[in-house]
Order: C-alpha cells, then sequence, then structure tokens
C-alpha cells in the first residue's frame, strides 16, 4: 500500500520548483542577451506608427510589420500577395479577398504546392487571426530562410480587417 504524501511535503515540493525556476531563468539571464522578463508586462510591443507586435518580434532580422492601412493600401495594388497563415478551416470562414491558404502549422503539406506561386509576386504580405498570433511571423521568417525577398507581416490580421469593415471572403 502506498502512502500519500502530506500537505507540508507537497508545499515544500512546490516551494523548491519555484525556486528552481527563478533560478534557471535568473542563469539563463545572465548568458544570452534575449532575456526572458521576471518581472514586468508581457505585452505586444509598439513599433513604428503605433503598430502592435508580438514580444517576439525582431525588428533586425523579421520582416517589417505594417498597419492595416498600409495593409489597405498594398491590397489595392498590382502584384501582391496576402498569405494567411492560419488553418485552413480558419481560411475557409473568412479571409482577406484573393489571399492564399499557407497554414504555418502544415507548411510542409501546403508549400511545395504554391512555392512557384509565391515567385511570381512582387511582395509578399502574411497575416494571420490578430496581434495575439504569431503564425504570421512564423510562416514569414520561413519564407525568408526559403530565400523569398519582399515579406511584409500584417500583425493586425483578420480581426483588424474585419473591424474595419473591409471586404472578406469565404470558401
Amino acid at each position: 500500500m502506498s502512502s500519500r504524501p502530506s500537505p507540508k511535503k507537497i508545499l515544500y515540493g512546490s516551494f523548491y520548483l519555484v525556486i528552481l525556476g527563478v533560478s534557471l531563468g535568473i542563469l539563463y539571464n545572465s548568458f544570452f542577451s534575449k532575456k526572458i522578463p521576471l518581472i514586468g508586462s508581457w505585452d505586444n510591443k509598439i513599433v513604428s506608427d503605433s503598430i502592435s507586435v508580438p514580444n517576439s518580434y525582431d525588428p533586425p532580422s523579421d520582416p517589417p510589420a505594417i498597419s492595416l492601412s498600409q495593409a489597405q493600401s498594398l491590397f489595392q495594388k498590382e502584384g501582391i500577395l496576402f498569405i494567411d497563415s492560419r488553418l485552413k478551416e480558419d481560411f475557409n470562414s473568412g479571409h482577406i479577398p484573393n489571399s492564399l491558404s499557407l497554414p504555418y502549422e502544415e507548411f510542409e503539406d501546403y508549400f511545395l504546392s504554391v512555392k512557384e506561386k509565391l515567385l511570381s509576386y512582387k511582395q509578399l504580405v502574411i497575416y494571420c487571426d490578430g496581434t495575439e498570433c504569431e503564425t504570421s511571423l512564423y510562416l514569414a521568417r520561413i519564407l525568408q530562410d526559403e530565400g523569398y525577398e519582399n515579406i511584409k507581416v500584417f500583425f493586425g490580421g483578420i480581426l483588424d480587417w474585419k473591424k474595419a469593415g473591409l471586404p472578406v471572403e469565404k470558401s
């Protein structure tokens, strides 16, 4: 018959786990330049033109972030392809007109079928749900690594697009 640990042992074990976690965070921060915030806000950060981006966004290496008005302007131009990085079901329920579905989470399943098509556009604009969604950023990074240039990320995504009353298509 096994005995259950006492509440006191559980409390002490929990305390030691917290201490271990904080210690590992401090140790990590002492060796790496990209710090883990131990105290503070984990909210999105604001970049130029009051564009809200996830904390994981790194302006020097990541593709430029664009605002809703910039996305709207690009939408009116020729040679621009909007890419929806959400799952196919989300894309089907509503997306920016004429955009292409390239789900980040199923990238390898879809990429080969669209690889050549992407080359025929002057610029790629990648979006997902909104600023809380990072799949647009992750997909943009992958496409950069694949050699694509002229990529922009619309962090406002389909939520800001809809809120502004802009057109939406369903598949």
